[in-house]
């Protein structure tokens, strides 16, 4: 089920649309679990970036300057995929655990090879 759910938001997203199947399986096989506890900082904004994350359980908020502007409440939802892409951007906004989040990462050094 957890790699249908990674392999799905894998395809579904944009930035990953010209993969092949063998390429897919390959991050897919690559993403490592972590988890969050409620109220933890997934990600900070302004900091640089390595993980791209894909949510399998929990609720995470998207604050940027302070103000929560959205959030992530479905398995399958993703973020962070900038880092894989441009290792200088930096995050664009924090994404909080408001309640304890499971997640799969892939960074970037296993992205781009």
């Amino acid at each position: 089920a957890q790699q249908e759910l990674l392999l799905t938001a894998l395809k579904n997203h944009v930035s990953f649309s010209k993969l092949s199947d063998d390429e897919f399986a390959k991050l897919v096989d690559a993403m490592q679990g972590a988890l969050f506890p409620e109220g933890s900082d997934i990600i900070a904004q302004g900091a640089e970036g390595d993980y791209f994350y894909v949510v399998e359980s929990g609720r995470a908020s998207v604050i940027i300057d302070g103000e929560t502007v959205g959030e992530y409440t479905e398995p399958g939802s993703s973020f962070g995929e900038l880092a894989l892409f441009s290792p200088e951007a930096k995050r664009a906004a924090t994404i909080r655990a408001e309640e304890a989040c499971c997640c799969w990462k892939l960074d970037r050094a296993t992205f781009v090879r």
